[in-house]
């Protein structure tokens, strides 16, 4: 489930083409519990995936 939820939010900030996106506003767009996606950014920060303003 983690997978899903990982790709659904890097395919969202792909298409976002750099502009600055909240996590909440991923997890609403991408349908993804809120607790999820932070648990899921934070991740994708460490694996250095996306940057973190």
């Amino acid at each position: 489930m983690d997978t899903d939820y990982a790709l659904r939010s890097l395919l969202y900030l792909g298409q976002a083409q750099g502009r600055t996106v909240s996590c909440s506003t991923v997890a609403d767009t991408c349908r993804i519990p809120v607790s999820f996606a932070y648990k899921i950014m934070k991740r994708l920060v460490l694996a250095e995936m996306v940057n973190r303003r």
